[in-house]
């Protein structure tokens, strides 16, 4: 019943100091009101309750962007809802791939570029999806309520393969190179 401040809070750096911590910056989103936050290489992602998401530089505390979701975020009370991968470095002085965020808005999943916050792609699902993404060089990866894993590519965004366990996939996918490890409330890792 408590009403939700919106107001900059006061920061008493004395109860920093008794608790031993050293305060190193201090960040503050006006009007917004933070429900998540989750820790992702150098970065800090902040998930508002107006459906928002910010990306923080962990030296700075400066927002370096703002991305609007639009819709409710999945898994924001999990440990981690979002899944960033890092592209290699290429040894050929090619165009690379930009790396890339990818998280679950009710039955959509959405791609966004890392650097600047925009949006590469989103792919409405129809399944209704249990796990938080993972992803590989090539494909994102998210459980099902309905006992599968499913493979959506990259490149188009097509379903490429799903795989059918015992029981719901609840777990964040594990992907390394060209494997992929679930495991399913059957009691069996696949």
């Amino acid at each position: 019943s408590a009403e939700v401040s919106r107001d900059r809070p006061t920061l008493d750096e004395s109860k920093v100091e008794e608790f031993g911590c050293e305060l190193y910056w201090d960040t503050y989103i006006e009007g917004e009101v933070i429900t998540a936050v989750t820790l992702q290489g150098r970065h800090l992602y902040a998930y508002t309750a107006s459906n928002r998401l910010y990306q923080i530089d962990m030296q700075s505390g400066r927002v370096n962007w703002l991305f609007d979701v639009g819709l409710p975020l999945q898994f924001a009370d999990s440990e981690n809802p979002l899944c960033v991968f890092v592209y290699p470095p290429r040894r050929r002085k090619d165009f690379g791939r930009y790396d890339e965020l990818f998280l679950v808005a009710r039955d959509v999943l959405v791609a966004i570029d890392v650097v600047n916050g925009s949006e590469l792609w989103r792919k409405r699902l129809d399944f209704a999806v249990s796990s938080p993404p993972s992803a590989s060089l090539t494909h994102v990866y998210v459980g099902a309520w309905n006992d599968r894993v499913y493979a959506i590519s990259k490149e188009d965004q097509s379903t490429d393969w799903f795989y059918r366990t015992d029981g719901d996939v609840t777990a964040r996918p594990a992907a390394q190179g060209d494997s992929v490890f679930v495991s399913s409330r059957d009691g069996s890792c696949y």
